[in-house]
């Protein structure tokens, strides 16, 4: 079995970089970069229905619901979503499509055919590169092109797909882990890793196999699928999909419901108008109205698609409102403090 553990200088240190997003769901425009082959009609065309994949499977947390009868007729037609395209040219002649994508048009399009939504925040993983830190290859130049590719393929697929990677420091803490269980599985190493970041889930990727032969393509591992080795893009498929699979939402279209949201802390007319729009822009309410404000109090009256239950999976994801503990969604009353907008 190939260990990660490797020779390691300990003054390569890479700082992890951990960002917030905003949650996916809440997004107004949903804007994907992707080659395409020129600027014909033809090209364009191509480039915005493969953009279009890209929104629904992230808008749904699934890559399987490309298989779905209802997306597979509508993939055809993605103008009826696009909102905006430019193009840029890159170094060497490649052109790059800036798709923007209606978000609140996407979102009403799964959830009135009754397709899943997710609801989750951007998943922080670790990813492990250990050919960043194999200084002994045969092939220098080589080795320094394949790692290098690799590093940038992975990122570019893992913020395809709503994902933020973190890197370990490689710090005297991370090799003295390494050293403690290089006698243990790939996978024992890296979940105690991870844990030194406060992270659970985590991809590693490898340019050699386990008799140090340069791969024709990268394979990785995973937290979700440790026993075997997969190709980068069906790798990161898998764990997206592994990950978003609990934080997904079906909204019955044929339930109508109604529900009273009480949020607190609400300091002035701006927050109120602020609220207001969130509240309005999610797929799922057919109208809002205000009907007491008390101090810094609002209590609004909402008309749903769905139940209140879905109502409040969706609020729980927007870091600007705190659930408060007197919310009863058994008789559909939610109430929320708000904190603003991080």
């Amino acid at each position: 079995m190939r260990k990660v553990y490797l020779i390691i200088f300990s003054f390569l240190i890479l700082i992890p970089c951990i960002s917030g997003q905003e949650a996916y769901i809440f997004k107004d425009i949903y804007k994907i970069n992707i080659d395409v082959d020129g600027t014909d009609r033809e090209s364009i065309s191509h480039g915005m229905k493969e953009a279009l994949k890209l929104v629904i499977i992230n808008v749904s947390g699934s890559s399987e619901i490309l298989t779905n009868k209802t997306i597979m007729k509508a993939l055809p037609k993605p103008e009826l979503f696009i909102s905006e395209y430019k193009h840029n040219f890159k170094e060497g002649g490649k052109i790059t499509g800036v798709f923007s994508f209606n978000g609140k048009e996407v979102r009403k399009f799964l959830s009135d055919n009754g397709l899943p939504l997710w609801v989750g925040s951007t998943h922080d993983i670790l990813v492990y590169f250990p050919c960043r830190y194999n200084l002994s290859s045969p092939n220098p130049v080589l080795h320094k092109d394949r790692c290098n590719d690799l590093i940038t393929k992975t990122k570019s697929i893992t913020s395809l797909r709503v994902l933020n990677i973190v890197e370990p420091g490689m710090d005297l803490d991370d090799l003295e882990t390494m050293e403690i269980f290089k006698s243990k599985s790939d996978e024992v190493v890296l979940n105690n890793i991870a844990r030194r970041y406060g992270l659970n889930n985590w991809l590693a990727c490898f340019i050699y196999d386990s008799l140090g032969v340069l791969f024709d393509n990268p394979n990785c591992i995973s937290s979700e699928f440790y026993g075997s080795q997969l190709p980068l893009e069906t790798s990161v498929t898998f764990l997206a999909d592994s990950l978003n699979k609990e934080y997904q939402l079906v909204i019955n279209p044929n339930l109508n419901s109604s529900s009273l949201l009480t949020i607190t802390g609400i300091k002035d007319h701006l927050s109120l108008n602020l609220i207001k729009e969130i509240i309005d822009s999610q797929t799922l309410v057919v109208n809002s109205r205000i009907i007491s404000i008390e101090g810094s109090k609002v209590i609004f009256f909402i008309n749903l698609i769905g139940k209140p239950t879905d109502l409040q999976k969706i609020m729980n994801v927007n870091t600007s409102f705190f659930l408060n503990a007197n919310s009863q969604i058994e008789d559909g009353t939610i109430s929320y403090s708000y904190i603003g907008e991080n």
